[in-house]
């Protein structure tokens, strides 16, 4: 598993995580994990939420090993995982 790792390391110009635009209220995640076989983008409307407000499936490239999801809900303030 670790050669798939190390062919699919992103490069520096890949922004990792949640990247937010605030004129639009759009935001986009995205994770490294280049052997998951399924990901999930959990977000929560509030901290300390048990359960997620929403969830997302996150898609996967198998080129760049990252897995990306987007959202076009209003988001701004909420916290996620995956």
């Amino acid at each position: 598993m670790w050669k798939i790792a190390e062919q699919t390391i992103p490069g520096a110009d890949v922004e990792l995580g949640c990247t937010y635009d605030a004129n639009t209220n759009k935001a986009s995640f995205v994770l490294w994990a280049p052997t998951s076989t399924s990901v999930v983008l959990n977000l929560y409307e509030k901290d300390g939420q048990a359960e997620p407000s929403k969830t997302v499936k996150m898609s996967f490239d198998s080129k760049t090993g990252l897995w990306t999801a987007k959202t076009s809900d209003n988001i701004n303030g909420w916290f996620y995982d995956y």
